[in-house]
């Protein structure tokens, strides 16, 4: 064979060869064009969510039709705008839907983008019927769901009639040992009415509801109008949850009488949130008196 044959034919295996390897190469390579690319993620479907802010609640007792201006706070926490257009209200719950307050749910008085507070300022009416009823609310979208946490419950008594107002009883001379008997027998009367457990609870842990508190010196006054409220650190315009007072001196008692024995008549205390003792009733009578830190008043009661 001759050299110069034999030479072209070493030049072309080796131009196969170069050539084999750089198409090995190039396929190796990742161009991008055929990586399959992850789907995007679905959106998350809108929520409806609510959490519970603050109330104003009506007052207690109240008397049969007696109307009351309340207030409640819900915050949005969903991922949905509230309106009014699309069906968002406020609703009676205890039972659902109940209309012991008012006909119908509340309407949303504005928008309310997730994050914000909606406030629902409304008029209610005491039931006709005597008797404890629940007020709590919880936010509903028409046809749709009812959604979100509740408003806290405040149990609210309905009082007989009017007559079962504070009746006070004869005022005369105090007694010659200081105070009247231990009324043990009157207040536990009053502990076993309906929904007086809870009431004694929230009169020491809401620092609001006079229930418990209003009742006990209600039946005290009808054997005795010597007795009233304590004024607390000798404020009247701020009265004792828990404390009771009673007149010593001359005459009917008036507003500030400094002349008082005070008696503790629940246990624990009214003004420390941390005390986890269940609240009961008690009878400490509290001495000596100490001038400008007691006084006799009637809660603008009497």
């Amino acid at each position: 064979m001759q050299p110069i044959r034999i030479l072209t034919i070493i030049a072309a295996a080796l131009n196969w060869a170069s050539t084999a390897e750089a198409a090995s190469t190039s396929s190796s390579v990742d161009t991008g064009h055929n990586v399959r690319r992850p789907a995007p993620p679905r959106p998350r479907p809108p929520r409806n969510g609510a959490a519970f802010v603050g109330q104003t609640p009506p007052p207690s007792p109240m008397m049969p039709g007696q109307t009351a201006r309340v207030e409640i706070r819900m915050r949005n926490s969903g991922t949905t705008t509230w309106t009014a257009a699309a069906g968002y209200k406020l609703g009676a719950q205890s039972p659902t839907d109940n209309q012991h307050w008012r006909k119908g749910r509340v309407l949303l008085s504005s928008r309310t983008a997730p994050g914000q507070t909606a406030v629902f300022a409304f008029e209610i009416t005491a039931p006709q019927q005597p008797g404890m009823y629940n007020f709590k609310w919880r936010m509903v979208r028409e046809r749709v769901e009812w959604f979100g946490h509740p408003t806290e419950n405040v149990e609210i008594m309905v009082a007989v009639s009017a007559s079962t107002g504070p009746v006070v009883g004869p005022i005369g001379p105090p007694p010659a040992n200081g105070l009247p008997p231990y009324e043990k027998a009157l207040i536990e009367s009053v502990l076993a009415r309906p929904g007086m457990n809870d009431a004694i609870k929230r009169a020491c842990r809401n620092g609001t509801d006079w229930t418990f508190p209003d009742a006990v010196v209600d039946e005290l006054r009808r054997k005795d109008g010597r007795w009233g409220y304590l004024c607390r650190r000798g404020n009247c315009s701020d009265p004792s949850h828990d404390v009771v007072a009673y007149y010593m001196g001359p005459g009917a008692p008036t507003e500030g009488a400094s002349r008082v024995r005070a008696v503790d008549f629940i246990t624990a205390s009214c003004y420390n949130p941390g005390d986890q003792v269940e609240p009961s009733i008690s009878w400490q009578v509290l001495e000596p008196p100490r001038e400008g830190e007691r006084g006799w008043t009637g809660r603008g009661r009497f």
